[in-house]
């Protein structure tokens, strides 16, 4: 896909490789970051149908902060996504956690246990050449890290994230409602993870028949995961524990895929 770059940090192949789950080529950190140590985790800790990424790790058991520098093209947005698996690489048992940073701005810590995966992910405008995404020890043991992601999205998507407000958007949920599946790239061309909600919110429905994205702006919503929804016949109640004195941009997506007797239309109050 053009402009994705796809990073299985810790792995010393210079050629990298395809994976098969997603089609996608993967490479080395080497070009990316000049500081950290390679570790390699057991694969029976990761369990089948697991990405490569996971495989390896870069660790940093030196200096306090360690930053990774991805090239960028100033005012085009990105997804940035990192993931970490700690799975004992380092034979010590002592699962760490630290801070991760976008720039000089704290973007999440990285809190796990053994042997879970953590995964978290910004949409953010590009403000100079070079994005800097930085690992920062707080004292819980050596930062580490197995994957970086670096997708390029049209300009109207996400209005939100914006250079000119220094503005980005950490994703908190991405749910396909009325799936029992996961779906990513090359489902969704932006390489999107969807949540499947598994009938938390309702009855499942699902529709063999594509569903297109009408109106402006464009968001690129996959068809599958627009085919699939939930109904009810009452209230439709979907929560979520935020934190105090958190901003959210909330964005619904609506595809009426239930058949209507008689071709009636629908009405919602939201």
């Amino acid at each position: 896909m053009g402009g994705f770059i796809s990073i299985d940090c810790g792995l010393t192949e210079t050629s990298g490789y395809i994976s098969p789950l997603d089609n996608l080529t993967y490479v080395s950190d080497n070009g990316f970051i000049d500081s950290g140590v390679n570790g390699q985790i057991d694969p029976t800790r990761i369990g089948g149908g697991s990405y490569n990424v996971f495989y390896t790790v870069r660790s940093f058991p030196n200096y306090t902060r360690n930053c990774y520098q991805l090239p960028a093209t100033v005012g085009t947005k990105y997804i940035v996504r990192a993931a970490f698996f700690y799975g004992n690489y380092d034979s010590l048992n002592e699962v760490p956690s630290f801070d991760l940073y976008f720039g000089a701005d704290l973007w999440d810590t990285v809190n796990l246990t053994n042997d879970t995966k953590f995964l978290t992910e910004l949409v953010v405008q590009a403000e100079t050449c070079f994005l800097y995404v930085c690992l920062v020890r707080t004292c819980h043991g050596t930062p580490f890290i197995s994957s970086l992601k670096f997708r390029p999205l049209p300009q109207d998507m996400y209005a939100p994230a914006n250079s000119s407000l220094s503005l980005a958007l950490k994703t908190f949920l991405r749910i396909d409602v009325g799936a029992t599946t996961y779906t990513w790239y090359s489902n969704d061309r932006f390489d999107r993870i969807w949540t499947p909600d598994n009938g938390a919110f309702g009855t499942l429905y699902r529709t063999s028949k594509p569903v297109t994205e009408s109106g402006d702006p464009i968001f690129g919503l996959p068809s599958v995961v627009m085919q699939t929804a939930v109904y009810s016949r009452n209230e439709i109640l979907v929560n979520w524990t935020g934190g105090l004195d958190e901003g959210l941009f909330l964005v619904l997506e609506f595809a009426d895929v239930v058949p209507q007797a008689g071709g009636r239309s629908r009405k919602m109050k939201l």
